[in-house]
């Protein structure tokens, strides 16, 4: 999601060297630049535009675990809540105080509960080690989540009766305006951690609704930018338990929450929110704010449509295919007369739900697989360069290099050199997802890689290695920990790679 949109006023391998030390990317991008003529190996610049996710303008580095040096690393840790000792003991003597409250049991049938000893329950740092955290979370029959998050300072200690000091500041009209545009400069500048730091919901307690769904949008966006996609959806649901339903700020926090459901890979939810918020947005054009809304909730829908894979054929895929055609052709027309100042994001996003409605096509069967691949790989000629490029166009041709990869993968038997062409798509991909710090870029991206080596493996009795490198291995691990539901492939393909690794040696 673009900052923009946040505004209250929105292949191949080297065969020959089957033990090379290259990434498969690395090997792919010298494989390509052999066979491809210089304006093909231009560096050219998702289908939400957005920026890029680290804090370039303020001067300070992102916190990506990938590029941290370790000391900084250590230093930001330290910097966590609930890492002072007295704090921490604190939290977790209430925790156990809960837990045996909760089960009725006695000081020492608690102790034995979490296995230690009665006058040592609570060690010195006031950090429990995992069994600790385990067992709290079954004693309490809630989620370890939930059990570290509240460790980590954010349970209500406000307990007692009166006026809460964590309530903030009561707020004339004019401040409430001033406070928003704070948080949307700050997004224009892509200061992250600013936005995060002022638009903690803890500090603003006693804002109004309105006001505070705005500063949530913000938080939402800061939050998509950095990959953090969980604490996203958090901030949306905490958005809208304060919002009036249907009011503008309501239907932006809602058309954003399916957005990042999409993201995760919850389809389902992502394509019944939708469905909820378009039954509520007027079909006819006429208001832009409701008309910015349906085209982004007509993309998401048609995404997470997409997203739920085929139907085992028959009309009802049929009728699947054609409901997404339709839906990315509203988004499409909505977005292409929208505003002139808005033209960057929405022209952007515009063509990549014309590129995604060209892949429907393909499987509807009335466009040929090879055509649709090779118009997205012709149309990299004419891209500027992806280090200066606007990072909504850079986005936009990242996503459709994704789908039109989607389709060689699809259509294996159907497409002339795959392997060269994927090579191509993937590369530009590679390079979109690093300049943006694009972790959905690269969760689909390593899906694809995925799928095509499984293919290959049943079509041809052998699949190409992955080759990962050590900060293509820490890549991996990060996508891992974002995306739940890509958790069992990503481990799959560590299983494959230390497969690799032991053969090699």
């Amino acid at each position: 999601m673009t900052k923009d949109d946040a505004h209250p006023h929105d292949g191949a391998r080297s065969e020959d060297a089957p033990h090379s030390k290259k990434s498969p990317k690395t090997a792919r991008r010298a494989n390509q630049r052999r066979a491809e003529p210089a304006a093909e190996r231009a560096r050219e610049p998702r289908t939400v535009p957005r920026a890029q996710a680290s804090d370039d303008r303020s001067g300070r580095a992102s916190d990506d675990p990938r590029t941290t040096p370790p000391a900084r690393q250590a230093a930001w840790r330290t910097a966590l809540p609930g890492q002072n000792p007295t704090i921490s003991r604190r939290r977790l003597e209430s925790m156990i105080e809960l837990a045996q409250s909760y089960r009725g049991w006695s000081q020492k049938e608690t102790a034995d509960a979490l296995g230690r000893n009665v006058h040592a329950i609570v060690p010195d740092s006031g950090n429990p080690k995992l069994d600790m955290v385990v067992s709290l979370a079954e004693i309490l029959d809630w989620p370890i989540e939930m059990i570290v998050a509240d460790l980590r300072g954010r349970m209500d200690e406000g307990d007692g009766p009166g006026p809460r000091e964590a309530d903030g500041p009561t707020l004339t009209k004019d401040e409430a305006i001033a406070l928003v545009r704070e948080a949307w400069a700050l997004c224009e500048a892509e200061r992250w951690a600013d936005v995060i730091e002022l638009t903690d919901p803890e500090r603003w307690r006693g804002l109004d609704g309105e006001t505070f769904g705005h500063l949530m949008v913000y938080r939402y966006t800061a939050f998509e930018h950095d990959g953090r996609y969980l604490e996203s959806i958090e901030a949306c649901h905490t958005g809208l338990g304060r919002t009036l339903d249907g009011s503008v700020p309501a239907l932006r926090l809602q058309v954003r929450l399916a957005a990042s459901y999409y993201l995760i890979g919850s389809t389902f939810e992502a394509a019944a929110l939708t469905f909820e918020l378009l039954s509520r947005l007027p079909s006819e054009p006429g208001d832009p704010e409701r008309d910015a809304l349906r085209a982004l909730a007509s993309f998401v829908r048609a995404m997470a449509l997409s997203g739920r894979g085929h139907v085992a054929g028959g009309d009802s895929d049929q009728s699947r295919l054609t409901e997404i055609r339709q839906l990315l052709e509203t988004a499409a027309a909505l977005l292409e007369s929208s505003s002139p100042e808005a033209d960057s994001r929405n022209r952007a996003l515009a063509a990549t739900s014309r590129v995604a409605a060209r892949e429907v096509d393909v499987e509807l069967g009335v466009l040929e697989a090879e055509e649709f691949v090779q118009g997205v790989v012709e149309s990299l000629d004419g891209t500027a360069d992806l280090g200066s490029a606007d990072s909504n166009r850079a986005e936009a041709v990242g996503w459709q290099c994704l789908f039109a990869a989607r389709a060689i993968v699809r259509n294996l038997d159907q497409i002339t050199n795959p392997d060269r062409l994927l090579a191509i798509l993937t590369n530009k991909v590679d390079e979109v997802a690093e300049r943006l710090g694009h972790w959905a870029m690269r969760e689909r991206l390593f899906l694809i890689e995925h799928i095509y080596r499984v293919r290959t493996k049943a079509s041809r009795g052998d699949a190409p290695a992955w080759n990962l490198d050590e900060d293509e291995l820490r890549t991996l691990m990060g996508t891992m920990g974002r995306f739940p539901n890509f958790r069992p492939t990503g481990w799959e393909i560590l299983r494959s790679v230390r497969s690799e690794r032991r053969k090699a040696k």
